[in-house]
């Protein structure tokens, strides 16, 4: 962010604080990160499924492994091996994530021990952002096993009790890679594998690295149905609901926005799109519940602060700052959906999310909040709308 738009940033929050520390820390903290390059050209391009996506689906066609978590294994290394702490610096396990070693040839790749291996699912929905790979993993130990190993290489990392999902990116998948290879050497290519790998493939990481989400089947949010007055059966399919659509806004900032961020605004964006089309319009009571910011929540095992940066502590006061302007965007982005629903606005959720992630979270959290997403909003729906 330019000086220009910090000083802006800077004067805006001056209606929640003028603590000067304050200013400073919550001026950097909410600077978007999001880019909307596609405005100069006054139309968005919606991209084509990856790659993987038919790879996978084929793969699976093809195998002979009817049971789910057998064929995870031969596309998936890691979840041959078990959770222990240093596994990921052995010998062993480094011949078969960096050179495709074959796990049965490899001593202690004995597996994840999962308790309910049997139960895990993989689908390949629609979301916002496009298809991947979603695998469903209702036994919570099994979940956060799954996030170790291809998150964590193995290594036990703890795993935040609220963590019910996860968007997973730059996974080698040797089974696209050894198919690759297969298929080069049938051909008529007299250049050595090795060499043209490393001239013509190392570099395009979609040929042979998957992206997954993984999904648990625990109350959204640590949140549980009591809470939410819900029936339990009825609080888990929502919460599932929920985090697919939320992981899908994730993918969709990665490919569309220039990344994703562990911050409190891809958070908001990943929120509202869960909400809203898994509950039909946006519960500001839902969004402050999960984060722990409701009354009566422990704002301890509430998610907000896993989004405060590690590598620049926050003060007191500009968490409590930011708890306050949470309240009020949550404020904001429920009176916007409400504009919505009962407008005859463009309602398309791509709209929604170009349009709430192009304001930044001071302005998000402004009294005029709701105006400047209008205006925002009239912007993206004059967007024409292609399909590459």
């Amino acid at each position: 962010m330019t000086g220009t738009k910090l000083e802006a940033s800077r004067d805006l929050l001056k209606n929640y604080t003028k603590d000067g520390k304050v200013l400073d820390e919550l001026s950097v903290y909410c600077q978007k990160a999001f880019k909307h390059n596609f405005l100069q050209e006054g139309t968005f391009s919606f991209q084509a499924d990856e790659v993987q996506l038919a790879e996978w689906i084929g793969f699976q066609e093809a195998s002979e492994r009817k049971d789910v978590l057998l064929f995870l294994k031969e596309m998936l290394y890691p979840l041959n091996f078990p959770i222990e702490k240093g596994i990921s610096s052995t010998s062993g396990y480094r011949e078969a994530q960096l050179k495709g070693k074959d796990s049965k040839l490899i001593p202690i790749a004995t597996g994840l021990r999962l308790q309910s291996g049997q139960d895990i699912r993989l689908r390949y929905p629609k979301g916002i952002g496009g298809r991947l790979p979603v695998l469903e993993v209702p036994n919570k130990k099994d979940f956060a096993k799954i996030i170790q190993a291809l998150a964590y290489k193995n290594e036990p990392q703890e795993i935040p009790e609220s963590m019910g999902a996860i968007l997973i990116g730059g996974i080698t998948n040797w089974k696209r890679l050894h198919a690759l290879k297969k298929a080069y050497k049938n051909s008529s290519a007299t250049l050595p594998w090795p060499i043209y790998f490393k001239e013509h493939i190392r570099s395009q990481k979609e040929l042979y690295q998957d992206k997954i989400i993984v999904l648990s089947r625990k109350g959204y949010s640590g949140v549980s149905h009591e809470q939410l007055k819900l029936d339990e059966k009825e609080w888990l399919d929502y919460s599932f609901d929920i985090r697919f659509h939320h992981e899908s806004a994730h993918y969709f900032t990665q490919r569309y926005l220039g990344g994703m961020r562990i911050h409190l605004h891809d958070e908001f964006l990943a929120d509202y799109m869960g909400i809203t089309q898994s509950l039909g319009y946006f519960s500001k009571n839902w969004f402050l519940a999960f984060m722990g910011l409701d009354v009566g929540s422990n704002q301890e095992s509430g998610r907000l602060s896993n989004y405060l940066p590690k590598e620049h502590f926050l003060s007191k006061k500009s968490v409590e700052t930011l708890q306050d302007m949470t309240k009020e965007i949550a404020g904001n982005l429920a009176s916007y959906n409400e504009w919505l629903l009962h407008s005859k606005k463009e309602k398309s959720p791509v709209c929604q999310i170009l349009s709430i992630s192009y304001l930044d979270l001071v302005q998000l959290a402004q009294e005029d909040g709701l105006e400047r997403l209008k205006e925002v909003h009239a912007m993206m729906a004059e967007l024409s709308v292609d399909v590459v």
